[in-house]
C-alpha cells in the first residue's frame, strides 16, 4: 500500500508531466512535525522554467483547516533552485499558524534570487504559463485528509499594498502582468 507521501508525490508528478529532478530538505522547526521538503521540477512546464511543490507543510493543522490542507506550488521563468527554497522556508516557518488561502500575501523580507528584485508572494491557484489547471486537478485525495495545492505567485515589495487596494483580480488582469515572470516590470511603479 502506498504512503500518503508517495500519492501526493505521484500527482504532482503527474500535474509536472514527470518525476521530480531533486529534492530539498529543511530540518523541522515545530515540535511534533517532521521536516518539511519540497520537490523540484527542472524544465517545467519548459526550459527556462522552475516547478517546485512543497511536501509537509499539510502536517500541522490549523483550525480553520476544515476541507482539507495545503500544499504550496510555484511555478516561475527563472532556474534558480531559491525560488523553491523561499516557498518551502515559509511553509515551515507558518505551517500551524497562517492558513494558506486564496489571495493573502506573504513579504519574505528579502530578496528571493538574484535574478529578480521580487520578495513577496500572493496565493492563488496553481498554474503554468502553458495552461491552467482545474479544480479537482489541484486536489489529492489522502487516506487521513484532503490537500489543497496552492499557487505561489511572485511579487514586488511595493505591490503588496497595490495588490492590496485592487485586489486579486484587478491585480491579475493590470497591463504588465505576468505571473511567471520574476523579471517584469514593479507594477507598483507603473500604477502608483
Amino acid at each position: 500500500m502506498k504512503s500518503a507521501a508517495e500519492i501526493y508525490l505521484e500527482h504532482v508528478e503527474s500535474l509536472c508531466g514527470r518525476e521530480a529532478t531533486s529534492f530539498h530538505k529543511l530540518p523541522p522547526t515545530r515540535p511534533g512535525l517532521g521536516a518539511l521538503s519540497c520537490a523540484l521540477f527542472e524544465g517545467v512546464p519548459e526550459p527556462g522554467y522552475l516547478t517546485a511543490a512543497t511536501l509537509g507543510l499539510s502536517l500541522a493543522d490549523h483550525p480553520e483547516w476544515k476541507f482539507g490542507k495545503p500544499e504550496l506550488m510555484i511555478c516561475v521563468n527563472s532556474t534558480d533552485p531559491a525560488w523553491a527554497m523561499a516557498i518551502t522556508d515559509i511553509a515551515e516557518q507558518h505551517r500551524g499558524d497562517f492558513t494558506f488561502s486564496y489571495g493573502q500575501t506573504i513579504n519574505f523580507n528579502a530578496r528571493i534570487s538574484p535574478d529578480s528584485e521580487m520578495s513577496g508572494f500572493f496565493l492563488f491557484a496553481p498554474s503554468f504559463p502553458t495552461r491552467a489547471f482545474q479544480q479537482e486537478e489541484t486536489k489529492v485525495v489522502l487516506p487521513a485528509t484532503t490537500v489543497h495545492l496552492k499557487g505561489m505567485y511572485p511579487m514586488y515589495d511595493g505591490e503588496i499594498d497595490l495588490y492590496r487596494r485592487l485586489g486579486l483580480e484587478r491585480f491579475w488582469k493590470l497591463d504588465g502582468f505576468d505571473p511567471w515572470d520574476v523579471r517584469r516590470p514593479d507594477l507598483s511603479k507603473l500604477y502608483a
